[in-house]
């Protein structure tokens, strides 16, 4: 399957997905109480920091794996079973004797719950990433989708019935326990024969996951502790507050990913057996492409954050508007994806020290920022820890790669983006309000935008934008002939 038709799928499992995670917490803040949200979210704040801890990235290790030693799959998903249920335990019990040395303090009244949940999320949860590397995203696509749809009707159901976020995480849990065993079932019943076991495997697959589990769990920690803060410190409103402010980054961040898990098992694939590092042209250009798309996204959210959040949330979160402004600058970091790049040069120990560099860069700034600006603190905590993850890299990068830093980080791509951007703003200068017949005028004034700021990157030319526009002009003209929409030119007839 070639590269540009994976990217689709997944682009449209992201895009599905991504719906289905923002139609969530709209309908759950509108079922409970401010005060019930910020309950429901502190719940999933934890199980949010403590899942990649257990999980440890071995199931990432797949997207690698498998297409670079495609006759041992089902052993490098064995392996990853295996390795995931000895960190689930390990990270159960540790977390566990911490909350209970602390009589309770460290997870609250949840904890047992949290411990629960997380090790049934974790576990025989290999299905997307292996079959991504399989490079059958449509399997990859129905698996995700159906768990998430499935889990978005018990949340919706039971919030309607009882009101209660207890009520909720008890559903969800069953859920997720029913859902191990039917994945227990699907992988005994689809696993096949296999040449003899590659001992080696096991020590390439910790020697790739381990670095790259220890980076994901500081990342993690660093996405995360603020919520984990401002619930322990502050209170459960401010909570929901905050994760209403934080609601699109996300959305933006899976959006990003959505090239980025095409990107690799075709790279891996394309360099598998070849010597010498691989070449990151594809990656560079990938990462003006994601620029091209979420500066524009971040700038029209920045713009209707106030009817945005009205219109989904309700007024009861207008404290949230400013910071959700606020939170838009974060989107800049996201337009270098260093994680194809150093994968696929098999560098993961440079995640680990970047990692670190970020946990020093947040907890300072937590500490300083946090009790004098709350939210707004929290969101500068992340980004600038962020920025520092992703300027380590970047020096890393251009040091292995002979380039400089302005062009591993695209400074030269991404200004043009920007530039765009900011000259199509005049188009958003309507003033709109925040009810529902204010929608089509936002809507017509953010076509508008956007098809300025395309006209103007296109006039400066970006590649990428051409041959876009270019590819999509042709695929439609296919299209239309084929439904005899459209006569051929006259060489053609």
């Amino acid at each position: 399957m070639s590269l540009a038709r994976n990217t689709l799928i997944i682009f449209l499992m992201r895009l599905s997905n991504l719906g289905l995670m923002m139609v969530g917490p709209i309908l759950v803040a509108r079922l409970l109480s401010v005060d019930g949200f910020g309950i429901y979210r502190e719940f999933l704040a934890y199980t949010a920091l403590f899942t990649p801890i257990a999980g440890f990235c071995f199931a990432q290790g797949l997207q690698y794996f498998v297409p670079t030693y495609p006759s041992h799959a089902w052993q490098l998903v064995r392996q990853t079973v295996t390795l995931t249920a000895l960190a689930s335990i390990a990270v159960g019990v540790v977390i566990g004797v911490a909350d209970w040395s602390l009589q309770g303090r460290l997870l609250g009244t949840a904890g047992p719950k949290v411990l629960l949940y997380t090790a049934l999320c974790v576990n025989l949860d290999f299905w997307e990433l292996y079959w991504l590397g399989e490079q059958r995203p449509t399997l990859a696509f129905a698996y995700t989708s159906g768990r998430l749809i499935t889990r978005l009707l018990i949340v919706v159901i039971v919030a309607s019935l009882t009101r209660s976020a207890p009520s909720i995480i008890n559903a969800l849990m069953l859920f997720e326990a029913i859902r191990i065993t039917l994945a227990l079932l699907a992988w005994r019943l689809l696993r096949r024969h296999e040449p003899a076991e590659r001992a080696d495997l096991w020590a390439a697959q910790l020697r790739f996951c381990v670095p790259l589990g220890l980076s994901q769990i500081m990342g993690t920690f660093n996405n995360n502790i603020g919520s984990v803060l401002i619930a322990r410190t502050i209170n459960a409103a401010t909570l929901a507050q905050y994760t209403v402010a934080t609601y699109a980054l996300p959305v933006l961040y899976m959006l990003r990913n959505s090239l980025s898990d095409a990107l690799l098992p075709h790279m891996a694939r394309a360099h598998a057996g070849k010597g010498g590092a691989p070449p990151l042209d594809l990656w560079h250009r990938a990462n003006t492409l994601f620029g091209v798309l979420l500066v524009p996204a971040a700038v029209l959210l920045a713009r209707y954050a106030q009817l945005i959040v009205v219109t989904l949330f309700s007024d009861r979160y207008l404290p949230a508007v400013a910071p959700f402004q606020v939170s838009m600058v974060y989107v800049l970091c996201l337009t270098v994806d260093f994680g194809v790049a150093f994968r696929l040069l098999g560098r993961t120990a440079a995640f680990l020290r970047s990692n670190l560099i970020g946990t020093a860069v947040n907890v300072a700034l937590l500490a300083l920022l946090l009790p004098r600006l709350g939210m707004y603190g929290a969101i500068a905590a992340l980004t600038l820890q962020d920025l520092a993850v992703r300027l380590y890299l970047g020096w890393v990068l251009a040091r292995h790669t002979d380039s400089t830093m302005a062009a591993v980080l695209g400074l030269r791509a991404l200004g043009r983006v920007l530039v765009a951007a900011l000259a199509a703003l005049p188009l958003l200068a309507l003033p709109v309000g925040s009810g529902w017949r204010d929608i089509p005028l936002a809507t017509a004034s953010a076509l508008a935008y956007l098809a300025a700021y395309t006209a103007l990157l296109w006039l400066v030319g970006t590649a990428e934008v051409r041959e876009l526009l270019g590819e999509g002009s042709a695929r439609t003209r296919a299209v239309l002939r084929r439904q005899g929409l459209l006569r051929g030119s006259r060489r053609e007839r």
